[in-house]
């Protein structure tokens, strides 16, 4: 077992990969223009539990959890009955409408494979740059059928479902009284405005497709919930 220290000097001032690919898979190639330091990462172990009941966490850091795996079959309950093909359908919908890929600061760097146009977009509340307004979502959502709106809010909710049961009380508490306080908005379908096409706390969506996200620490409001789907 070899222990790797890095300093948050150099996590700061440079671009470090992880490159978790085996003997016969030739390491990834950063974007033109883009120097990092990439780190080959050939036995990584991962702990997980094989009972679908039983989630993961890690010690608490001043009180609070830093991250929670949450039991395979709640993850599974967040597709539930609305399924993965119509999710899916919804996912591509809204990267078609994006013709241009997003764009984030050099801090939040995504890539795809070497050559390839990253395609990530994020649904949701936005800042309007022609106005002092927060627009509901992105413009290019405005086109977006009925049925596929459908599909993703039937995902944030399920997802904030399975939030709600994992989370501390004194973090759905200070959630519940924020938006007390300030009406702040969350993740809704631009097609229709009423409750039910709505989200309670999430604010957006994230998605991309097989895409490398930068890890970073933001002074977040809330915690996230991340999924992975694989085609097929």
């Amino acid at each position: 077992m070899t222990q790797l220290k890095i300093t948050t000097s150099k996590i700061d001032n440079e671009v470090i990969v992880f490159d978790r690919g085996n003997n016969n898979t030739p390491p990834i190639r950063p974007p033109n223009g883009i120097q990092w330091h990439s780190i080959s990462v050939r036995e990584l172990c991962t702990k997980d539990e094989t009972r679908g009941d039983i989630g993961l966490t890690f010690p608490r850091i001043e009180g609070t959890s830093p991250f929670i795996c949450m039991p395979c079959t709640m993850a599974l309950d967040i597709i539930g009955e609305c399924g993965l093909p119509k999710i899916y359908k919804a996912l591509n919908a809204c990267e078609k409408l994006r013709r241009v890929s997003l764009s984030r600061s050099d801090k939040k760097r995504m890539f795809m494979d070497y050559g390839k146009q990253v395609t990530y977009a994020c649904v949701g509340p936005q800042v309007s740059r022609n106005s002092k307004c927060i627009l509901d979502n992105p413009p290019f959502m405005d086109n977006l059928p009925i049925v596929h709106w459908e599909s993703l809010v039937w995902l944030m909710k399920r997802a904030e479902r399975c939030f709600s049961t994992l989370a501390d009380h004194q973090v759905i508490s200070h959630l519940y009284h924020a938006k007390k306080a300030v009406p702040f908005k969350t993740f809704s379908s631009t097609a229709c405005k009423s409750p039910t096409f709505s989200s309670e706390y999430f604010s957006g969506i994230a998605f991309g497709t097989n895409v490398f996200l930068h890890c970073h620490m933001d002074a977040d409001f809330t915690m996230s919930i991340t999924q992975v789907f694989l085609k097929g």
